[in-house]
């Protein structure tokens, strides 16, 4: 599926494949942007976030990628989350700006080739997609992932985004293992 040399990782993908990795950074994009931003408006507020506390995301799927930094200890969690969300958020929509200009090279030359920068951002991506889908899924456990397959017959949806998780960590996997020979060179 794909190769590395020193300076990159290339990975060739069916016209298929790009469409759906498309559709996957444009539903994450989605789902990014209902997470509340609190107003900027505040010189303070830009300096070191909100003034105000800042509510854990109502979704479980958005709690799953801006999880408490603290979790027996309400208060420090949301202090956590106060100083820390909107760098996540920005980061995490950074990575989706270099996931889709990489998927729009790749339509027009064929080949998806990565460097390492590009490699992160795809690694977290594929990360945050996978996370997302095991939400929705009900995946806790390594158990519930191995289940996957008898939890969705007769449910057309779940067997489609059953078989979007399996495929994303595929690719992720094949990433990880052409990143380890990348890195390890």
């Amino acid at each position: 599926m794909g190769t590395f040399d020193a300076a990159e990782v290339r990975l060739r993908l069916t016209d298929t494949e790009l469409q759906v990795l498309r559709g996957v950074v444009e539903q994450l994009a989605v789902l990014l942007g209902e997470l509340p931003t609190p107003s900027t408006s505040d010189p303070l507020a830009e300096l070191v976030g909100p003034v105000g506390p800042v509510e854990p995301p109502a979704d479980p799927a958005l709690r799953r990628l801006f999880p408490d930094g603290y979790r027996d200890d309400p208060a420090a969690a949301e202090e956590f989350r106060r100083f820390t969300q909107a760098n996540l958020r920005a980061g995490k929509q950074a990575d989706l700006a270099v996931v889709r200009r990489t998927l729009e090279e790749a339509a027009r030359g064929g080949a998806l080739t990565l460097d390492a920068q590009a490699l992160d951002s795809w690694l977290r991506v594929l990360t945050d997609a996978r996370l997302v889908l095991g939400v929705r899924l009900g995946i806790e456990t390594e158990e519930d992932a191995e289940a996957l397959a008898e939890r969705t017959v007769g449910d057309e949806a779940a067997r489609a985004a059953a078989e979007l998780f399996e495929w994303l960590g595929i690719v992720l996997d094949e990433l990880v293992s052409l990143a380890s020979g990348h890195l390890g060179g």
